[in-house]
């Protein structure tokens, strides 16, 4: 009889359970969302990639232009011309060889340089240096000059603009290759566009290779 009773609590039990089971609730709304997390720390800088520091090893040309804009507010900008030209090898972007003619054997330098790796601003430099004195020869020069103000303009100065003048502090040196030498100039008011004159100060701090003519 003991027994019995026994079995018989244990199925009532067991048949009240599932009946909870069976007769649990929906479940209830999602609640809402968190607030988003502080930003994680900044990562380290990764390294340069492949080709830019043999983009940079012939030097540099720097470039700093001074004057008022056309809404009269005066400006200083300085260009770091200090990549050679994209796709190419380096030193057929900074190199010199000597051409003669009927007048003699000059020593003719070539530099092409830009202030990014994707080739933008740019200079286009010839020196030719006759009976031991060098004469520059812009070619081209592009430079985006943007003010603390955000205000953007463009200077394009020509080989006109430049004109053909001898630098100063001029030092080549054909054994390492090396070259050194500062220039400076004003373009007058009416071919710039900002209508007033720039004052151009250029410094040269590159490596040259010895291009040879076959």
């Amino acid at each position: 009889m003991k027994q019995f009773l026994t079995t018989g609590l244990f199925a009532a039990f067991l048949i009240t359970g599932l009946l909870f089971t069976g007769c649990s609730g929906e479940d209830g709304e999602p609640g809402p969302a968190g607030e988003t997390g502080a930003p994680g720390p900044v990562g380290e800088k990764g390294e340069d990639g492949a080709g830019l520091e043999h983009s940079t090893e012939y030097g540099n040309i720097v470039v700093t232009f001074k004057g008022i804009r056309s809404d009269d507010v005066p400006f200083s900008y300085t260009a770091d011309y200090k990549y050679v030209q994209p796709g190419n090898e380096g030193a057929y972007s900074s190199n010199w060889t000597d051409i003669t003619d009927e007048n003699g054997t000059n020593r003719v330098f070539t530099l092409f340089r830009y202030t990014n790796p994707i080739g933008t601003e740019l200079t286009r430099l010839y020196i030719t240096e006759a009976n031991g004195v060098p004469s520059f020869n812009f070619q081209e020069m592009v430079a985006f000059v943007l003010s603390d103000d955000k205000t953007l303009f463009t200077l394009t100065p020509s080989q006109d603009d430049l004109g053909k003048s001898t630098p100063s502090d001029y030092a080549f040196n054909p054994a390492t290759g090396e070259l050194k030498a500062t220039y400076t100039t004003t373009i007058d008011a009416v071919r710039t566009r900002t209508h007033h004159d720039v004052e151009v100060s250029v410094t040269i701090d590159v490596t040259v290779a010895h291009l040879l003519w076959q």
